[in-house]
């Protein structure tokens, strides 16, 4: 691959930079100043339950798949509030930022580094989402973690076991990242040797194993807080919409 010149290098760094620090000013400003979201409250309460010795459905209702509240409910021993989400929010979603300029650079080189910056940087309707506390910063940073590795086109099992993880763990976080999960791990699945095979079905029964232990005693609880809360509400809505809204 060709190389850039000093110049373009250096123009290339500060327009880079640039839209970094775009991304962390407009961050900071929706941290302090955005709009507040019902759901935000409800996440947040969660994270603490869940480290008073709670279980996710079975002790009190939450509609998404159970990874968010054990994330977000770490720092919230430290210092409770909006704002402790919020920065929870925020640092997830940069790292996500970087992640993704690493992957780019690993498969496209520099020259695409701006336009995956801009990518980020101009998406003001994401940022403002990124930076409170909903399910999309921690499930985006698991997607392109995923994304990263998978740029590395390694197939030794550290990273095999990594991506793997990423995939399940953002399943575990949103019910309809699931989606994103399958061909990858179908991919993975059938190009790799049978040790690395062994690693995808001990993570899948790792991560069933706990859902089926919050389910206990009652799965229609599950049932209820991860599917019917959700399309019980959009009846006229389209089959489309209504898993956009998982």
């Amino acid at each position: 691959m060709m190389s850039l010149s000093p110049r373009l290098n250096i123009q290339l760094t500060f327009a880079l930079c640039s839209i970094i620090s775009f991304f962390v000013a407009l961050s900071t400003m929706f941290i302090l100043f955005g709009r507040l979201n019902a759901d935000e409250g409800w996440y947040l309460y969660a994270s603490k339950l869940v480290y008073l010795g709670m279980r996710p459905y079975q002790d009190f209702a939450y509609t998404q798949t159970p990874f968010l509240p054990y994330i977000y409910g770490i720092p919230q021993i430290l210092m409770h509030g909006l704002y402790t989400g919020r920065i929870t929010s925020f640092i997830l979603s940069f790292l996500g930022l970087i992640l993704s300029l690493a992957a780019t650079h690993n498969l496209v080189g520099k020259r695409g580094l701006i336009v995956t910056a801009l990518l980020w940087g101009t998406f003001g309707y994401g940022i403002y989402f990124h930076s409170i506390t909903k399910t999309y910063a921690l499930t985006t940073f698991l997607f392109v973690f995923t994304l990263y590795l998978l740029s590395h086109n390694s197939k030794n099992m550290i990273t095999i076991s990594l991506i793997t993880a990423s995939v399940t763990l953002a399943s575990l976080t949103r019910l309809s990242a699931f989606f994103f999960a399958i061909p990858i791990l179908f991919y993975l699945f059938f190009s790799s040797n049978s040790k690395a095979k062994w690693v995808l079905l001990l993570t899948g029964l790792l991560g069933a194993f706990w859902l089926t232990w919050l389910a206990f005693p009652d799965p229609e609880i599950v049932f209820w807080n991860l599917l019917t809360h959700h399309t019980s509400q959009w009846e006229e809505f389209t089959l489309y919409l209504k898993i956009q809204n998982i």
